[in-house]
């Protein structure tokens, strides 16, 4: 991730927080699930790649901490 942040590679950080945030998810660490999932996503939107945007909004809502407890229930 540093090696992407310093080279200005948008495209290939952005794809990179939304695969940390699927790996943070999948471990069961939902905030920075969270917090790289909103990353990706104002990265996403910044470059006008929508429809990864939706994807990673997808994973911010499944990582929050209220949306967490929900699917807990199911």
């Amino acid at each position: 991730m540093r090696s992407l942040a310093e080279s200005d590679d948008v495209t290939d950080l952005a794809e990179a927080h939304l695969l940390l945030a699927r790996a943070c998810l999948a471990q069961g660490d939902d905030e920075a699930a969270h917090r790289a999932a909103l990353d990706a996503l104002e990265r996403f939107n910044a470059s006008g790649r929508t429809g990864w945007a939706t994807m990673a909004e997808y994973l911010a809502v499944r990582a929050a901490p209220a949306t967490r407890s929900i699917q807990d229930a199911d």
